[in-house]
């Protein structure tokens, strides 16, 4: 059997990856995750549709805030408020989903990097999540352009 036939028949390995908090902020150089790098195109996809959604509500959003400011009409601007807190619901809604898809990522519950996020959030420590999420796609796409170290 060829080699090339050997790594056809092992078929799909999970692969991962570290990333050292410790890259953020010495503070942080005890906790690694393991970020899954060589994932699937519909992982991919999935999470470009999150983004697409997320750029389409954000756009609503901005529009109805501005209609918001721009009437005085009182009804008109409880519809408007009606429509607003809908999209709220909406954006909460979309960011568990990106949640859920960063723990599939990190091998992680949904839970916890819910409950993660909202705690940097509050406590303005959002650099970190950025800089995770940066990150996590860095080491995917170093991995998808055959780029990483070993």
């Amino acid at each position: 059997m060829s080699k090339l036939q050997q790594a056809l028949d092992l078929g799909y390995q999970k692969i991962t990856r570290p990333m050292n908090l410790g890259s953020y902020h010495q503070a942080y150089k005890a906790i690694t995750f393991e970020v899954w790098v060589n994932l699937p195109r519909a992982v991919r996809e999935t999470y470009a549709d999150l983004q697409r959604k997320n750029r389409e509500l954000e756009n609503v959003f901005r529009m109805q805030i501005k209609a918001l400011g721009s009437t005085s009409d009182e009804a008109e601007h409880e519809r408007l408020n009606g429509e607003i807190e809908a999209l709220n619901k909406d954006m909460i809604t979309l960011n568990d989903e990106v949640y859920a898809w960063y723990a599939q990522v990190w091998g992680e519950s949904p839970e916890k990097v819910r409950e993660f996020a909202k705690t940097l959030l509050d406590q303005e420590m959002i650099g970190l999540w950025k800089w995770m999420q940066t990150e996590t796609w860095a080491l995917i796409t170093m991995h998808l352009e055959g780029l990483e170290k070993n």
